[in-house]
């Protein structure tokens, strides 16, 4: 979803960025190290990422990296059906999931970001929610 604010169109992860900002202010010093060792671990990497989209883009490779399964098996199924219809007629058929991955590398930093802003959030509610208790 798209919203205006001034003269600039600001989507949800941009929303999202701004809501991360203060989040972050609130945090004492001992729940800012808390937040990034434990980010350390759950963070997913780009360097990772690019290169499963190299090797496995047209399969999905990347989209299961970034938890999103059911993309990644509606790829798996198309490169699957190209590459029968491919063997099937001879066509060019199998160029198709190619296409697909190439127009999803345009979309695949943003998911990146969102995923790591979340998995971010979700680690400073568990540990707020922790540190209230102490």
């Amino acid at each position: 979803m798209m919203m205006f604010k001034g003269e600039r169109f600001m989507s949800d992860l941009d929303n999202y960025r701004l809501e991360m900002i203060e989040v972050r202010k609130s945090l004492t010093l001992e729940e800012t190290n808390w937040v990034s060792s434990a980010m350390e671990g759950k963070k997913k990497n780009s360097t990772v990422m690019w290169l499963l989209w190299l090797f496995t883009g047209t399969l999905g490779g990347h989209r299961y990296y970034l938890g999103d399964s059911r993309y990644g098996i509606w790829m798996t199924a198309l490169w699957l059906i190209c590459l029968l219809a491919f063997f099937g007629s001879g066509n060019y058929y199998i160029l198709l999931p190619a296409l697909v991955a190439i127009v999803d590398a345009f979309f695949i930093n943003n998911r990146l970001e969102s995923i790591n802003l979340l998995l971010e959030m979700n680690t400073i509610n568990y540990i707020k929610g922790y540190s209230k208790e102490i």
